[in-house]
């Protein structure tokens, strides 16, 4: 680990410089049919509040660029290099430029190595690097020092980095690469594409690309209410990849559609061989504000004597607690599962079935479980 007292450097780090006057005349566009996007954002660096025209590049290929400044800072004290930051159609940081003779510094002018720019290429692409949380008032202090007492840290407190998530002598310039790459103009690229994307190039992510573009597509029909017959079953059938966040993502689009097309296509999934795919089912069921008819409760119901793990079992009994009307023919099969060897299962029927309406041989064969088996209840 890095331990590293923050000391006071702001008159070294001046973080006021307008973007616009540094890189402007570094931008130079890689294809004429580029097209150019002017966004508004607000790098974390930035000590003011004033939001900064940013100029976006997207590439015929939909891959986008900027040309960025390395690190804010006086600058006639400190270096500051024009950086380009390339990210794919939907925000996925990919890689970093400099311009032929420039090299990025770090503390009193050493050069980065070779091995100092694989290692920052690894911690642009961490999405959850500790920088993600750090404050810039954490690096940088409020009050004046001396250039030559700039070290990997600097500021008002301490901080604790293992030497794997940042460079020594760097961090500052780490830093403002990192939230450039991963910061708000992310969502600006992500909103950039879907704008642009219609229900079949959704549906083409869905079937050709990575999980990164599923997840992508997704989220997109799910903010546009999108449930026809073919996108419908386009999403679902995305439940099949292995991809946890990719079938959590399935569930919620479909919990997001209106309830009876939400309802017929959970019970589709429901129908699987697959007990991890009928778990996910269910617990959706108990979360959802869904109303659950009548023929809904008929469905699960028939379902129980299917179920072969507790969890299962538990899930359903759970739902069916929900409906307060169950009749003597609904009751009695039920019994069936005190006698099921796992005491898991058979407690939860005992649990369900204690507060229900029961005849009196049914009461019996509750008394005679609870005397047989108390020190499990």
């Amino acid at each position: 680990m890095i331990f590293i007292k923050l000391r006071n450097i702001a008159l070294f780090l001046c973080l006021l410089l307008p973007f616009n006057k540094l890189v402007a005349a570094d931008i130079t566009l890689s294809s004429q049919s580029e097209k150019v996007h002017q966004v508004i954002y607000k790098h974390p660096a930035q000590k003011d509040s004033s939001q900064m025209n940013q100029t976006l590049f997207e590439t015929p290929d939909k891959a986008f660029y900027m040309d960025v400044v390395s690190v804010y800072c006086f600058a006639d004290v400190c270096k500051i290099d024009t950086v380009r930051i390339y990210w794919n159609d939907i925000g996925k940081y990919q890689k970093f430029e400099l311009k032929p003779g420039i090299n990025l510094e770090k503390a009193k002018g050493e050069v980065f190595t070779a091995p100092d720019y694989k290692k920052l290429q690894l911690i642009l692409k961490d999405e959850n690097s500790p920088f993600k949380n750090i404050s810039i008032d954490n690096i940088i202090s409020t009050q004046q020092t001396e250039y030559g007492d700039i070290d990997a840290f600097s500021g008002a407190t301490a901080i604790n980095l293992d030497e794997s998530v940042s460079i020594k002598g760097a961090v500052l310039t780490v830093y403002t690469l990192w939230h450039w790459a991963n910061g708000g103009l992310v969502s600006m690229i992500r909103k950039i594409t879907a704008d642009a994307a219609n229900s079949m190039d959704l549906i083409d992510y869905l079937a050709n690309k990575d999980v990164e573009h599923k997840l992508f597509a997704i989220e997109q029909l799910t903010k546009r209410k999108a449930y026809d017959a073919l996108l419908l079953e386009s999403v679902k059938s995305q439940y099949g990849v292995e991809s946890q966040k990719l079938k959590r993502s399935v569930i919620s689009y479909l919990e997001n559609a209106p309830e009876e097309v939400y309802i017929n296509a959970i019970m589709d999934l429901f129908d699987s061989d697959n007990s991890k795919q009928r778990i996910d089912c269910l617990q959706s069921l108990i979360v959802s504000d869904t109303h659950l008819t009548v023929d809904l409760y008929q469905k699960l119901y028939r379902q129980l004597c299917h179920q072969k793990t507790y969890h299962e079992v538990d899930l359903l009994f759970t739902l069916l607690e929900k409906n307060t009307t169950f009749s003597d023919e609904q009751i009695d099969p039920l019994f069936i599962f005190l006698t099921n060897s796992n005491i898991l299962i058979s407690r939860r029927a005992y649990w369900f079935l204690e507060n229900k309406n029961i005849n009196k041989r049914q009461e019996k064969i509750l008394k005679e479980f609870l005397k047989k088996n108390s020190e499990y209840l």
